[in-house]
């Protein structure tokens, strides 16, 4: 409607042009011509006005674009960490599972628990006699606990480098065998399903002992547990 109007306007103009110029002498064609000019350029400039954005568009929509943009940043980012988090926290999970496989074998061939002197088992603790290296001739065939001769096994919790060490006796020399562990416990069990107290002879009523290991990496944790059986035939009893 706009568009007709202006047109109709237009040839208004053209027709005044036109007859201004007639009545002054000038041929109609080049009037004509004339007024045609004067119309192109009218609309011309009408256009120049009408194309574009104003200031405020433009400033709306480069906000909007910002806000996306630095929400798909915050979305990546995110992503990108919780991706390597998971990354972290699978290999710590992969190797407290080689450490729990290593300690449930080596526990459940255990001739003797040890729970006297500075060798003890409680929650966080285990010492234990096993021929866990293979390599010691007769070291099942003793019934005394002073003639053993299976090498003494220990397994601690370094609360403060969040690791479990094992120190096999001889030689004595300890080693990790797993990081970035945030607990460690030991459940004892006899034959039925209740624990047994802390002051219990663990060695002469114990049966099942569960190993739980907790893991955390870049503020996620991951619990494992196992359940060790433990040896009943050739177990050395206590002194």
């Amino acid at each position: 409607m706009t568009n007709d109007i202006a047109a109709h306007s237009g040839d208004s103009a053209l027709v005044s042009v036109q007859v201004s110029i007639e009545r002054n002498g000038y041929p109609a064609r080049k009037a004509r011509v004339i007024g045609i000019q004067r119309l192109l350029r009218k609309a011309r400039n009408e256009g120049s006005l009408n194309d574009g954005f104003t200031l405020v568009e433009v400033i709306i929509v480069t906000t909007i674009s910002l806000i996306i943009l630095v929400g798909l940043v915050v979305l990546l980012t995110g992503t990108i960490d919780i991706s390597k988090s998971n990354r972290s926290l699978l290999a710590i999970t992969d190797s407290s599972r080689r450490a729990l496989s290593t300690m449930s074998r080596e526990l459940g061939g255990a001739l003797l628990l040890v729970n006297s002197g500075s060798d003890i088992c409680d929650i966080h603790n285990l010492t234990f006699h096993a021929d866990v290296r293979g390599d010691t001739p007769g070291a099942d065939v003793t019934s005394s606990s002073d003639q053993l001769l299976a090498p003494k096994v220990q397994w601690t919790w370094d609360q403060t480098a969040h690791t479990i060490k094992q120190t096999i006796t001889p030689p004595g020399t300890a080693v990790t065998l797993a990081s970035d562990v945030v607990g460690l416990e030991f459940r004892y069990y006899g034959t039925g399903s209740e624990e047994l107290r802390s002051d219990a002879d663990y060695n002469a009523m114990a049966t099942r002992i569960v190993i739980i290991i907790t893991v955390q990496k870049g503020g996620s944790s991951r619990k494992l547990s196992q359940d060790v059986f433990l040896r009943v035939m050739d177990r050395v009893p206590s002194q």
